[in-house]
């Protein structure tokens, strides 16, 4: 499919009668867009982005590098929620981007990250043009390349045809990075959990607890709570619990509860559960139901006092719940730096499609 039909049909996909709540020049939008980007408000984001890319596209036009990167800022965004859609956008983005700076310029490469996630068929091709373009544009031991092989391993991990490079990529992005000693470390947490996700995914635990154990270590200093610290401590929580090491598990539960803030309004999330086993009776009768909880979270993150409050069901609904909780882990609530009992509520549904 050549440029212009790409970048026409990708238009008509998108380009709808806006319906927002006020009328808005391309300049006004573009500039609030940039303002949620700052604030890290995901729906103002999403609703601007799009706005920004609608009134860029009738600005601009399809074949705009401007319009390219508003299609590329909306589908970062998460608005588009049809995935052939969001690679219309990407592949149009591509084509124009490609006019602008060459087939192989370095600017291709946050293009090449997304096309990974929406066009999975081409996955092979991207990877192989990105590679091509790491090798021209980056030396062998920049943290510069390290940094882009984590991204790309990152986004590779999901994708069989791509995951053995993917792989790779993480393995020598880590150790680039290992060069640079203690410079660089949130680059090298990042390598580390890529790293960590890939021995998790082979079955090897071993290696999969070093990598996320590197990881807390390297971050464990940072003023703010990193998302692959939150990750990483989660990972190792399940991973120690499925050993049987509780006690190493009950360490990361505090390093969590001390990093993310207990909110009462919301349902806790547990680290580590296991499902309840559904009733044979019930799964021949095809019977569905749910059952009411009310528990408190002790200090260490187990379940405590746990009382039906409510069942809907076979009998036996409430009672393999209860029994399944008595391995779920929690992170615990944190008052002036311990960890304090609380009191927390779920709801377990028991569903089967009809």
């Amino acid at each position: 499919m050549n440029h212009v039909s790409n970048a026409a049909l990708a238009a008509s996909l998108m380009l709808s009668p806006l319906a927002f709540s006020e009328t808005l020049t391309f300049s006004q939008a573009y500039d609030r867009y940039q303002q949620q980007v700052e604030l890290g408000d995901k729906a103002a984001i999403r609703t601007y982005a799009k706005q920004a890319y609608e009134l860029g596209l009738a600005k601009f036009g399809p074949e705009s590098i401007n319009t390219a990167n508003l299609a590329i800022n909306m589908v970062k965004a998460g608005d588009v929620k049809d995935p052939m859609n969001s690679k219309l956008l990407l592949k149009s983005a591509l084509e124009t981007y490609q006019r602008q700076y060459g087939d192989h310029g370095v600017e291709l490469l946050d293009l090449y990250l997304l096309l990974i996630q929406y066009d999975f068929q081409n996955a092979k091709h991207y990877t192989k043009e990105s590679q091509q373009i790491i090798e021209a544009e980056f030396e062998a031991s920049s943290v510069e390349r390290a940094q882009m092989l984590t991204e790309f391993a990152l986004q590779m991990q999901s994708n069989g045809d791509i995951q053995r490079t993917g792989y790779r990529w993480a393995k020598e992005a880590l150790a680039i990075l290992n060069q640079h000693g203690d410079n660089h470390k949130v680059k090298r947490a990042s390598a580390e959990f890529v790293n960590g996700n890939y021995a998790l995914a082979k079955g090897r635990q071993n290696d999969a607890i070093e990598h996320y154990t590197q990881v807390t270590s390297l971050l464990e200093d940072l003023e703010y709570s990193h998302p692959y610290a939150l990750s990483a401590h989660s990972k190792l929580v399940s991973l120690y619990e499925k050993r049987g090491m509780s006690e190493q598990a009950t360490a990361h539960c505090h390093a969590i509860g001390k990093m993310r803030p207990w909110k009462e309004t919301q349902q806790q999330t547990p680290l580590y559960r296991t499902a309840p086993k559904w009733p044979v009776s019930a799964l021949k009768r095809r019977q569905g139901g749910h059952v009411v909880v009310q528990f408190t979270i002790d200090e260490n993150g187990f379940v405590t006092d746990p009382l039906v409050t409510e069942s809907k069901g076979s009998k036996q609904f409430a009672q393999n719940t209860l029994e399944a909780m008595k391995s779920w882990r929690y992170a615990p609530k944190f008052e002036d730096g311990r960890p304090v009992p609380a009191d927390a509520s779920m709801l377990m549904e028991f569903s089967l499609d009809l």
